[in-house]
């Protein structure tokens, strides 16, 4: 018998080592209980310290473009590695190969032109061409 659906997921940080673990949690899931987590903020090589994307993006304007931030004004220069907009759109669709994708945290994301919110709906094929609320 099967557990509620919050208890049947697989949860999976998308800034892990992806290939060992998807392998390991294929044997124990289906597909469509793997769901990757977008996580909506950086961190510094060792750990240390985690910023909000918003943050990032408010000291280094031209952050979304990658995915690797630092040298400047935020934390005494340290570098911030995060998930920029290019690389959000390619895990989207890759949370789509399996349970979808779940964000961590919303109150992280960036406003407008920005959010990584609305890359996530933007790249979800469900969404594409559609006129629904979430692609005006």
């Amino acid at each position: 018998q099967s557990a509620s659906p919050s208890h049947d997921l697989a949860p999976v940080m998308l800034d892990a080592p992806c290939h060992y673990l998807f392998s390991e949690l294929m044997i124990r899931y289906t597909r469509d209980k793997i769901v990757l987590g977008a996580p909506f903020f950086g961190s510094t090589p060792d750990d240390s310290k985690e910023e909000s994307y918003q943050t990032i993006l408010a000291a280094y304007p031209n952050a979304w473009k990658v995915d690797l931030a630092g040298g400047g004004p935020l934390d005494d220069g340290q570098a911030f590695s995060y998930i920029g907009e290019a690389t959000m759109a390619r895990e989207t669709l890759l949370g789509e190969q399996y349970g979808g994708v779940m964000i961590w945290s919303i109150l992280e994301d960036a406003h407008a032109p920005h959010s990584l919110l609305k890359v996530i709906q933007n790249n979800l094929t469900t969404n594409r061409g559609s006129n629904t609320a979430a692609n005006r």
